[in-house]
């Protein structure tokens, strides 16, 4: 296995840090304006990436480990046990998030299209077809696996 360097564990995760949906995020959160939004923005991953990125990245490269293995040696077990349950909230709420910004997108393209606005029903067709699209891909791979074995 590669040796891992500092630099390159850490721009991974700070690139991991910065994404779109975040900003957009942001600006349901707090419409600062442009200036005092991207000074927000900017700050706070400052902040994220100094208290826990850097010291992540150091810990894992320093040690040649993953980032769990580096928390298991820090933490133990309970401590991995922890950090995943927290970080299963956490996609949870990026979950929640994500779809209440799809529904504000496509209650904006319904309303102008067929005037129609329903953030209750645009949430409901975000949710059906992530749970429905999933399904049907697993489904899907499930039977081309099934039909593969079968000859």
């Amino acid at each position: 296995m590669e040796r891992t360097k500092m630099s390159s564990a850490f721009l991974l995760w700070l690139g991991a840090a910065i994404s779109i949906a975040e900003i957009v995020t942001g600006t349901l959160m707090a419409p600062l304006g442009l200036q005092r939004g991207v000074t927000a923005i900017i700050l706070g991953h400052l902040i994220g990436c100094g208290l826990f990125l850097f010291p992540a990245a150091y810990l894992s490269a320093t040690h040649n480990q993953t980032a769990i293995a580096v928390t298991h040696t820090t933490f133990g077990r309970w401590g991995v046990s922890l950090f995943s349950i927290l970080n299963a909230v956490q996609l949870l709420g990026w979950t929640a998030v994500m779809i209440v910004n799809a529904q504000l997108a496509m209650n904006e393209i319904t309303k102008r299209l067929f005037h129609f606005q329903s953030a209750l029903v645009m949430a409901a067709i975000v949710a059906a077809s992530l749970c429905f699209g999933y399904c049907w891909i697993i489904n899907g791979y499930l039977r081309l696996i099934t039909w593969s074995l079968s000859y």
